[in-house]
């Protein structure tokens, strides 16, 4: 009998799944893996919202990534309005480590719980910053890296 063959590094043709959001939106268990292009165009200050499945349909090892493709010589490519990215529920606690382009570092959990992070609007937040978010099954996780001062904020 032949010995197995070498599972390769990578997989060649294997493109990532991207989506885009432009408004206020649920997320399923079923988007594992995306990456979402997010640029509030809802017109409202409040920005949108986007909501994260719940940690028990969502399970061990579910992964996304956010990224602001907001991409406008209006506003030289910086978020006008925020997009927020929310827990399902308040019980579902986040972990977020962010680095802004200050070189600020923050790692934001426990008391009060922290349920949402925000790509900051009023032109904080830039083109290509970006959230990666996973779960362990019990919390949420993330790192958020932006490429100017206070492009992100961290709270209940």
């Amino acid at each position: 009998m032949a010995a197995p063959a070498k599972n390769p590094q990578s997989l060649p043709g294997v493109r990532l799944k991207i989506k885009k959001i432009e408004r206020s939106a649920s997320i399923d268990a079923a988007d594992c893996g995306t990456v979402f292009m997010v640029k509030n165009q809802s017109g409202s200050d409040t920005g949108c919202v986007i909501t994260l499945p719940s940690l028990a349909a969502a399970g061990v090892g579910w992964h996304c990534k956010f990224v602001n493709a907001t991409n406008s010589t209006i506003n030289s490519g910086q978020l006008q309005h925020d997009v927020r990215i929310q827990a399902d529920s308040g019980a579902d606690i986040m972990a977020v480590h962010t680095v802004d382009g200050a070189g600020s570092s923050a790692i934001a959990a426990g008391t009060p719980p922290q349920t949402r992070v925000d790509f900051n609007g009023g032109n904080a937040s830039v083109h290509g910053d970006y959230l990666e978010v996973w779960t362990d099954g019990t919390y949420w996780y993330g790192e958020a890296w932006g490429g100017a001062d206070a492009s992100w904020s961290i709270s209940a």
